[in-house]
């Protein structure tokens, strides 16, 4: 049974550009110079970090949220079975612990690990020391900083994983501490419930399951680009048109391969890739809904040739003149779901064919 834990970051803001040095040479010319790769997956340059502790809680009067006053069951009601030699004489390792386990169905998680520990009873205590120093458990005679105030209780947060082992005692504490945080979900699945989490817990195991899904899911999107590709047509291409990402935003004219090429780059980017990639593809394989795949083709072209403008989410369309030279008004949606509307609707056939035409005019230019 796995006792790691690893806490993922969520990567909700914006993934920075971040050139990695991999090498630096002395040219012949006396100068120094690096070998870079591009970094695609950070939102912090490397060696940044975010310190995250217990908060006070309003709850607890101003008392640290460490996860640790919750009850949970007392596995020493009975005794310390590593020292207990007869069952009907339970032994514990001092006369103190034997009042608070001895009989006692639950206790303070705080007790429990501070005797698994072998920590002096009150050293995990939640009460801080605004002045940096207090009496922090019994028979100390001296003035000492709370353990929830020292840097050791403090978690480094870089920009990636940061894994835990609960054999490490530092590390069960801070366990718990970072499971009582709400800007922490306790697993994946809790992330649907807290949308405000920067971290999720899960365990060693579940991270492997999540890596192989996330791989199955890579793969069979792979494979559905060569099966675009193998097509023949320029379905390709329409892709990169389609799919809502910044790097295609003003692909005008590419080839197929170009377009095979930036695609494969875009599944092998970030796990959310594959999901903008699968509805791109559910709307071109179903026939129901290739209409609006197409819509979306004839947006992406028309505001790239300067058919349509947009402003915020507001997309506008200038018709061209008529026959008689007269200029029809401007035709402006709020929203794109709106422009897809008006492409896929028949009873605006005519319009249709104007954009089409002064589209394909534009493209012979």
């Amino acid at each position: 049974m796995t006792t790691k834990v690893i806490i993922n970051p969520v990567n909700k803001e914006p993934v920075i550009r971040y050139d990695r040095v991999t090498d630096k040479r002395k040219g012949d010319d006396g100068q120094f110079y690096e070998t870079t790769v591009q970094e695609h997956q950070l939102t912090r340059a490397p060696g940044t970090r975010v310190t995250v502790c217990a908060n006070p809680s309003a709850s607890r009067g101003g008392a640290l949220n460490t996860g640790l006053d919750v009850l949970v069951d007392n596995p020493y009601r009975d005794g310390d079975s590593e020292i207990t030699k007869d069952k009907d004489n339970p032994q514990w390792r001092t006369h103190e612990w034997e009042k608070i386990f001895k009989g006692k169905d639950q206790v303070l998680r705080q007790y429990i690990l501070e005797y698994k520990h072998n920590r002096p009873f009150n050293f995990y205590t939640n009460q801080v020391d605004p002045f940096g120093h207090t009496k922090t458990y019994l028979g100390d005679s001296a003035n000492t900083i709370p353990f929830f105030q020292t840097s050791e209780a403090q978690l480094e947060m870089y920009d990636g994983i940061t894994v835990l082992d609960l054999k490490n005692p530092l590390h069960e504490v801070l366990y718990w501490v970072l499971v009582a945080r709400d800007d922490i979900a306790n697993s994946a699945q809790e992330l649907a419930l807290n949308p405000g989490a920067k971290w999720y817990i899960s365990k060693e195991t579940e991270e492997a399951e999540v890596k192989l899904k996330s791989r199955q899911k890579r793969n069979k999107a792979i494979s559905r680009l060569e099966e675009i590709n193998d097509v023949g047509d320029n379905s390709v291409i329409k892709f990169v048109k389609v799919i809502n990402d910044p790097a295609f935003a003003n692909v005008k004219t590419i080839s197929k391969t170009q377009a095979y090429n930036m695609l494969d780059s875009f599944l092998k980017g970030k796990p959310e890739n594959i999901t903008e990639f699968n509805f791109a593809y559910n709307l071109y394989n179903k026939p129901e809904s290739t209409p609006e795949f197409e819509a979306r083709v004839t947006i992406h072209d028309c505001l790239t040739n300067r058919i349509m403008y947009q402003r915020g989410n507001t997309i506008t369309w200038l018709p061209p003149r008529r026959e008689d030279g007269s200029q029809p008004q401007e035709i402006s949606w709020n929203r794109l779901e709106e422009v897809i509307d008006f492409l896929t609707n028949p009873a605006n056939a005519a319009d249709q064919k104007d954009l089409n035409d002064q589209l394909s005019a534009r493209l012979r230019l």
